[in-house]
């Protein structure tokens, strides 16, 4: 994965796959449950499109969102332990987005 990818704008879900909102995982909390759900519709009011399994854009999305995950948690001055697993997390998912595109 090179740098630039870190700013590439995948734009709007344009995939036929099934919407990720009825494959959550069943180990949510309700409340992260509701969370991602109203972030799943705000980006469907804002992209025109559900956020469909398959999508190729995720790939490249991934790592980029657990990037800005571990810069707001250091921002918000989180718990060291928090921030190391979100360190993890994004190291595991660079790899896997490496290994897949």
């Amino acid at each position: 994965m090179t740098l630039d990818l870190a700013l590439h704008d995948c734009g709007p879900c344009d995939t036929d796959g099934p919407a990720v909102r009825d494959h959550l995982p069943a180990t949510l909390t309700p409340e992260a449950r509701a969370f991602i759900l109203t972030r799943l519709d705000h980006g469907e009011a804002h992209y025109g499109a559900p956020l469909r399994i398959g999508w190729p854009g995720a790939v490249i999305e991934s790592p980029q969102e657990s990037a800005d995950l571990v810069a707001y948690l250091r921002a918000a001055n989180a718990p060291p332990a928090l921030i190391d697993r979100a360190v993890a997390l994004h190291n595991d998912v660079v790899r896997w987005a490496q290994t897949t595109r």
